[in-house]
C-alpha cells in the first residue's frame, strides 16, 4: 500500500530539521530567543517585546542578526543548497520587514 510519502523526500526533509536545530543551538540565547518566538511560535513584534523586556527596536536587530548568523552557519555547514525548502510558515516564511513590524504594534 502507498501512502503517497515519498521516503526519500522524507529523510531529506528530516534532515533539514536537524540541520537548522544544529544550527539554531549555535546561536546566541538572545538572538534563538526571538528567532524561535517570531518564526516558530509566530508571536507578533509586540508580543515578543513584552517576552523578552527590550525594546521593538533591539528585538528587530536581533531578529536580523539572528536570521544573518543562521543563514551562515547553515551554508557553512558543508551540505548542499536545497531549492526545494518549504517556508517555516504559511504565511510567507522567515522574515516581516519594518513596516510589518510596526503595524504589528
Amino acid at each position: 500500500a502507498s501512502y503517497g510519502v515519498d521516503p526519500a523526500a522524507l529523510l531529506a526533509r528530516i534532515d533539514d530539521v536537524r540541520r537548522v536545530h544544529a544550527a539554531l543551538a549555535q546561536l546566541p540565547v538572545p538572538y534563538r530567543e526571538v528567532l524561535v518566538l517570531r518564526e516558530l511560535e509566530d508571536l507578533p513584534y509586540r508580543d515578543i517585546v513584552a517576552v523578552v523586556d527590550v525594546p521593538i527596536g533591539t528585538v528587530m536587530s536581533r531578529l536580523a542578526r539572528a536570521r544573518q548568523q543562521l543563514a551562515r552557519l547553515l551554508t557553512e555547514d558543508n551540505a548542499p543548497p536545497r531549492t526545494n525548502v518549504t517556508p517555516i510558515r504559511a504565511s510567507g516564511g522567515m522574515g516581516n520587514s519594518t513596516k510589518e513590524a510596526r503595524h504589528e504594534l
